[in-house]
């Protein structure tokens, strides 16, 4: 199940991982080296979470690379491992990669506490009066 929050983002919520997973775009370089030869790939993310994310590659990984992630807007960089590596159905695959150490801060987002429920998200009422239109001036 997912929720939206108020950035457009949402909220994988699973009982079995170690932290909240966040749905959402953040444009990342992947780059990584399968023996002599190196890649690196500009790709977003698909989820986020302080222990990693989710992409999409055509670039050829295995299980338990190292890969280096960079965020070309912050210029953070963090490295990581692939934990995860969807059906190679098409030449782009989704790829999980596991930071190396959890980086809560790495994404620049506020992930929802460990205990937090969807269905108890507090939503936006209509209670208060909108704001008056400026009227035209003669």
């Amino acid at each position: 199940m997912t929720e939206a929050d108020p950035q457009g983002a949402t909220v994988a919520s699973t009982n079995r991982r170690r932290s909240q997973r966040v749905t959402i775009s953040i444009p990342v370089q992947i780059s990584g080296r399968d023996g002599a030869r190196s890649f690196s790939q500009t790709t977003s993310t698909v989820t986020v979470s302080p222990n990693g994310c989710l992409v999409l590659l055509d670039a050829p990984v295995a299980r338990s690379q190292e890969l280096l992630i960079t965020c070309p807007g912050t210029h953070q960089k963090a490295l990581g491992t692939v934990a995860y590596i969807g059906s190679d159905t098409s030449k782009i695959r989704e790829v999980g990669i596991e930071f190396l150490e959890p980086s809560p801060t790495f994404w620049k987002i506020t992930f929802p506490p460990e205990n937090w429920d969807p269905s108890e998200r507090k939503l936006p009422t209509r209670e208060a009066p909108l704001p008056a239109r400026p009227g035209r001036l003669r």
